[in-house]
């Protein structure tokens, strides 16, 4: 018996005398396998019956469903049918699919362990935060957010040891949108967003790597919230190198990488040095910001260079 299944709407939307949604949901309910590892649904369609006829079809154990929507929004509540969500040890959205988590909704993911949410959209500013109170032992939380769209995203999760938190691409529209973030238990955190403002409600005394690209007039919060790394990848500007040397004393860094964009003094390396009193490897790339994409001039490459420094201190 198959232990992945995938059903794409794509081949399906001439050939089938039912609804994609109907034809699923009868084709699931004849799999009888006890574990179902893997479930991939790429619809195309708008759909609204997804939770009702699809969710409660599925009476194997499911470890992992990946949903990807290309039409119009496709609302997931995630009430139709708790079991399934039980089980659930990976879950990934992507694209047009509306999450609509309801203040009262019973749903829990005792299970999840890994929550990729990339370019959906939220009913609401609280559909984020609901969704996350309802996993208690969620470790991986990977969000890509949409240009311009959500204001605010509120990450309050004890468990959670990696995140990522990118925008959908590196284009400086005008959007601000405010992250709230509590994760005691962090590890390892991405950021790649130039418009976010990032205000971290907690300490990370568990925290060990970070990489980071953030704006510079927003970056207080966020450095001070990094003091404890070992290694830390970093996008400055100097305002923010002073800013980095001048407030916080990074006495646990071992491995320091900065890609400045501005002329880079010999006195800012020496302050970073001082206040760095365990590196050992210290890299820097200089070059040009980039408003947008992966365009470079010949004139901009030419700018660019990067050194590698390993320290010796006596």
């Amino acid at each position: 018996m198959m232990h992945k299944l995938e059903y794409d709407e794509s081949y399906c939307l001439n050939n089938l005398s039912i609804g994609f949604d109907e034809f699923c949901g009868r084709s699931l309910q004849l799999h009888e396998a006890p574990i179902l590892k893997t479930l991939t649904l790429k619809l195309h369609n708008h759909s609204d019956s997804i939770d009702s006829l699809l969710f409660p079809s599925i009476r194997s154990t499911l470890l992992k469903i990946s949903i990807t929507s290309s039409s119009n929004p496709t609302p997931i509540r995630f009430s139709s049918n708790l079991n399934v969500f039980k089980t659930l040890v990976v879950m990934k959205l992507q694209d047009k699919i509306l999450l609509d988590v309801s203040a009262d909704s019973p749903v829990c993911f005792r299970s999840l362990k890994s929550l990729h949410l990339t370019r959906v959209r939220y009913s609401c500013d609280e559909s984020l935060s609901r969704l996350l109170s309802a996993c208690p032992v969620l470790e991986d939380l990977f969000l890509e957010r949409r240009l311009r769209a959500d204001k605010l995203f509120t990450i309050s999760v004890p468990s959670l040891q990696r995140l990522f938190i990118i925008k959908q691409d590196r284009s400086l529209y005008n959007d601000d949108p405010i992250f709230e973030i509590n994760v005691p238990s962090l590890i390892y955190l991405m950021i790649d967003d130039r418009r976010g403002s990032f205000d971290f409600t907690g300490d990370m005394p568990k925290l060990v790597e970070a990489n980071v690209a953030v704006c510079q007039s927003k970056s207080g919060k966020l450095l001070k919230s990094l003091t404890s790394v070992e290694r830390l990848s970093i996008n400055l500007y100097i305002s923010m190198v002073k800013h980095l040397t001048d407030r916080f004393y990074y006495n646990q860094l071992l491995h320091l990488e900065l890609h400045i964009y501005q002329n880079f003094r010999s006195n800012l390396l020496l302050r970073v040095l001082q206040d760095t009193p365990k590196l050992q490897v210290l890299k820097l790339n200089q070059g040009r910001a980039h408003a947008s994409s992966s365009f470079r001039s010949p004139s901009t490459l030419a700018l660019n260079f990067s050194i590698n420094l390993e320290i010796k201190r006596p």
